[in-house]
């Protein structure tokens, strides 16, 4: 389409099924007066252009990652994903029938949406003043913690090959990087793709080997064991079975891989995935608002809550339901009732409401919690108890879901290949018989998230307060001689805190670092491992080097020099007097390792062996994991250009739920839309960066509502969601109007969005992938560690509709 016809797109759609009538011209005339006739007669071309009848069918199924299904529409069966249905649907409405305008606007906008999503999509200086910051606002899903493993290393081997599907049937293809047992190969022919079938043998032959070696003709079996979607076509994997052989490729292809090893072209895209995925979750894992829970159901009949998995930002949940004596009473909001009223909607959008307050007599703390339908069981008490508790300081308002979870998933194996690195088998072990039984029966993830806002406290204030029957509240009050059973609290630090048995061992040490000596005395030790306390206190930061010399231990040993160890600083106390400690790379480090492994080896009956911390050891690792995979938080990560903050990537696992569709609405897969909260960050309404600025300033999170009213009707993905936020709804009125307007005419959500500064990362936990892609990549290794201080900070999404509805009285539960 021309640029002087462009601007009437929806002139042409809308006259798209009238090429064919007599009067088409006189239509045309009457909907563009002041239009030049050379226009005129342009469009009056590409209407009847689009009208003609097509008979090519529309295949998405390299245009999407969704599953794609056949669809006969007359006699032509097209592959449509879901969202291709809706659009393909809504043209032929348009144009009455199969026409080259339904085929070409199925096609184009997926086409556009996947240049989108792989960044080629460039728009002119006045379109972006036309859609105001909607080019920074999309961005991908992160995945958190999914990363491809690999066994083998991987390296970059760019020269044709042949596949042969059978003695007659050829294709030709470059193949992009091998192994001794893989190989990812791009077709030379897209269009060919058809032929390849998963899972079925095929011949390879390396027509581009050395001649003189004799296998340029010499087909090698490999197995098709998957197809993905590159940067720029699909690719194909391919396993084969080492042992088979040949034994002479067997031998070629040893002595190739070790001459690419020189020359450093390791394909180390898996490792920078790792690096990357663990880069944001610990930053999730770090400033997540919503506690998680772990139940139990190993008893159907008697659920409960095991396990709570904290942070700095969430603590203060905890420390709400703590009594006078500082005892943990959390295990009051988890009665079994609402445990198995919550199990029946698991997985869905329900979720539960309970609102809580405490009161204080004689020093004693009394608390008191209902949900919605337990007030409907007091239909005489439910406007005294929100009347009085939201007139109440410790008023709050908390949202319960839960989401059903595998333990099989709790596994992090390392990304690295085998035998890479010393330890690696340790790294990357499954769960132990022990830590397995521990998990094993937790079934299902309840995320607290507490939702409390001053402007819903008010609205609850509006109703009138009985004071006469305020004592009768008692009925929502929970026993102080029925404390309930403590949830074992497990804080998030770092994953795989420590890998090796510690043994106590107290012995003279020094420290030196920035020309500075301090004395002092080791706590404990294992293979690698050391905890220290010094005498007077280091001024260090984390993820620096220190020298560690054993004076007491040098005194017992002529074999190792134990002077001047260099240690890496994992953690050090507030005060600076105890120091986490994890031997370095380098020949004093590996020959100080043998040393204490030998110590420890011969002494295990006479040194005291350090129980952990948790409960299990891996415990909180186990459950790390599981909150990342299934966690229904959202997250939003931001990155600060110029005066404003803009997201980058997000963080949703339930892509399926309602109340995130307006974000994923006519996106590719797998990319958020967050325009609708975005686009006002102008120097008039500026409210995210705002909300984050105060968040960074002041080291607390910030919190606002914001109400959206949505059209899923609107292909336009922009215009479809219409935001305002709690600063710009002024009255309660204003914010009633609104909704209700939002109710009748479209849907209505409303989400509670939590700033949250930026955090320091913590680069200890991907140690291990680091120091990998630091040999291999250094420049890589550079630009990711720059990835992990580069976020500004982070928006938490929670979805509050039904409170909202609740607390303007639009529904009842």
């Amino acid at each position: 389409m021309t640029d002087y016809i462009a601007k009437y797109q929806y002139l042409i759609e809308t006259l798209a099924s009238e090429s064919n009538h007599t009067s088409f011209a006189k239509m045309l005339e009457e909907k563009t007066p002041g239009c030049s006739e050379e226009v005129r007669f342009l469009l009056m071309m590409e209407i009847r252009r689009l009208a003609i009848p097509c008979l090519k069918p529309v295949d998405l199924r390299l245009l999407v990652d969704d599953d794609c299904e056949v669809c006969a529409v007359g006699n032509i069966e097209h592959y449509l994903s879901a969202e291709g249905k809706e659009l393909f649907d809504y043209l032929m409405t348009i144009h009455k029938k199969y026409t080259t305008g339904v085929y070409e606007g199925t096609i184009n906008y997926f086409t556009q949406q996947r240049e989108i999503a792989l960044g080629k999509t460039k728009r002119t200086k006045n379109e972006l003043e036309d859609v105001p910051f909607a080019h920074t606002n999309i961005g991908p899903v992160e995945s958190l913690l999914e990363y491809p493993i690999r066994q083998e290393e991987r390296y970059v081997f760019e020269q044709e090959v042949r596949i042969f599907l059978s003695g007659t049937v050829a294709l030709l293809a470059v193949c992009l990087d091998i192994s001794q047992r893989g190989l990812r190969l791009q077709l030379v022919n897209e269009t060919e793709l058809t032929l390849i079938k998963g899972y079925r043998p095929v011949q390879i032959v390396f027509t581009q080997f050395d001649r003189l070696t004799k296998l340029h003709t010499t087909p090698i079996e490999y197995r098709v064991v998957r197809l993905s979607k590159g940067l720029q076509q699909a690719e194909i994997h391919l396993q084969r079975v080492w042992e088979v052989g040949p034994r002479r490729f067997n031998d070629y292809l040893s002595s190739l891989l070790t001459t690419l090893t020189k020359t450093k072209k390791m394909e180390l895209s898996n490792t920078r995935r790792s690096i990357e995925t663990r880069i944001y979750e610990q930053s999730f894992a770090n400033n997540c608002q919503g506690i998680s829970l772990f139940i139990n159901t190993k008893k159907l009949g008697q659920p409960f809550v095991e396990y709570a998995c904290v942070n700095d930002s969430n603590l203060e949940i905890v420390d709400y339901w703590q009594d006078e004596k500082n005892n943990q009473t959390m295990g009051y909001l988890f009665s079994e009732q609402r445990i198995k009223k919550l199990l029946l909607c698991s997985d869905s959008d329900e979720s539960l409401i309970v609102y809580c307050f405490t009161h204080l007599s004689a020093g004693k703390v009394y608390f008191y919690s209902a949900t919605h339908s337990e007030l409907d069981n007091s239909p005489e008490l439910k406007e005294v108890f929100l009347s009085y508790a939201s007139r109440k300081l410790s008023w709050r308002v908390y949202n319960l879901s839960v989401n059903q979870i595998s333990y099989t998933q709790a596994e992090l194996p390392n990304s690295l290949p085998d035998n890479t690195i010393r330890g690696i088998s340790q790294v990357s072990k499954r769960l132990s018989p022990r830590l397995t039984v521990a998990l094993e029966n937790l079934t299902h993830l309840l995320t607290l998230t507490d939702i409390t806002h001053s402007v819903g406290q008010q609205c609850y204030q509006q109703r009138e307060l009985a004071n006469d029957r305020i004592k009768l509240l008692a009925l929502f009050g929970h026993a102080r001689n029925r404390i309930p059973p403590k949830v074992e609290t497990l804080k998030f630090e770092v994953i795989d805190k420590r890998r090796e048995r510690r043994y106590k061992l107290r012995t003279e040490i020094s420290v030196g670092y920035n020309e500075q000596t301090i004395v002092g005395s080791s706590e404990d030790i294992s293979v690698t491992g050391l905890r220290i306390e010094l005498d007077t206190p280091l001024k260090a930061k984390g993820d620096v080097t220190i020298s560690v010399s054993f004076v007491g231990l040098n005194k017992i040993t002529k074999e190792y020099d134990l002077n001047e160890l260099p240690y890496q600083l994992i953690k050090i106390s507030s005060d600076g007097y105890i120091l986490h400690l994890q031997l370095t790379q380098g020949t004093k480090a590996k020959s100080a390792a043998v040393f204490f492994n030998t110590l420890i080896d011969k002494n295990k009956d006479k040194l005291t062996l350090l129980v952990n911390e948790e409960s299990n050891s891996g415990l909180r690792q186990a459950l790390r994991v599981l909150q990342a995979k299934f966690s229904p938080q959202i997250c939003v990560f931001t990155r600060q250009q110029k005066d404003l903050h803009i997201p980058i990537k997000t963080s949703i696992k339930q892509l399926a739920t309602e109340f995130v569709q307006p974000f994923l609405h006519r996106m590719p897969t797998n990319y958020t839309n967050l325009n609708s909260l975005f686009s006002g960050t102008n120097k008039d309404k500026a409210f995210i960066t705002e909300s984050l600025n105060q968040a960074r300033k002041n080291g607390v999170a910030v919190n606002n509502e914001v109400y959206m009213r949505f059209d899923s009707a609107d292909i336009d993905a922009i215009s479809a969601s219409n935001c305002k936020w709690d600063q710009e709804l002024a009255t309660h009125v204003e914010r009633y109007k609104f909704i209700k307007e939002s109710l009748e005419n479209a849907a209505f959500f409303a989400y509670r969005i939590t700033s949250v500064g930026q955090t320091k990362p913590q680069l200890s936990l991907y140690n291990d992938e680091n120091n990998y892609l630091l040999k291999h990549d250094i420049k890589e290794a550079k630009r990711l560690e720059k990835t992990s201080w580069s976020f500004s900070g982070h928006l938490f999404i929670t979805d509050i509709t039904q409170e909202v509805l609740y607390r303007y009285r639009l529904i009842n539960f």
